[in-house]
């Protein structure tokens, strides 16, 4: 591969205005020569929710690993922010928190916090089901 100038990672939409859909793909950099030719697809992005209510992200993870450890590339922002979430501290990396939950990084420990804090809340709601406004009028009546 011959070397025109440095790479970025960033999305392509090949969906539809109503309809959005994106490529994760390598490019050269807008400002190079051959800026829209393609050097490699490394996932897709469906921004829109599915029947679960997901958002799918697929990523081939043995060739982001490659083109993340390459000198020059540059992760778009908008790759970014798809791959994680902000964060306050500056020692953190955005993209890596994703990266992380599928296997490639390790998980970050925010994650853990996370997940031991849903899993109360879930106990919680089994153990102290919220009434209905029904069951409170009830409870009100036969108080009286």
């Amino acid at each position: 591969m011959d070397d025109l100038g440095p790479y970025e990672i960033r999305l392509q939409n090949i969906g539809c205005k109503n309809r959005r859909f994106d490529r994760i793909v390598v490019q050269r950099m807008k400002h190079s020569p051959n800026a829209n030719e393609i050097i490699e697809n490394l996932g897709s992005y469906d921004p829109m929710p599915n029947d679960k209510n997901e958002i799918l992200v697929a990523l081939n993870l043995k060739r982001l690993r490659y083109w993340i450890g390459t000198e020059g590339v540059v992760i778009n922002p908008w790759v970014q922010k798809l791959l994680g979430k902000k964060k306050t501290t500056l020692k953190y990396n955005n993209y890596f928190v994703l990266l992380g939950r599928c296997g490639f990084f390790p998980v970050d420990p925010a994650d853990y916090v996370d997940a031991y804090r849903a899993r109360k809340i879930a106990e919680n709601r089994l153990r102290y089901p919220e009434k209905t406004n029904e069951e409170e009028k009830q409870e009100e009546t036969t108080t009286i």
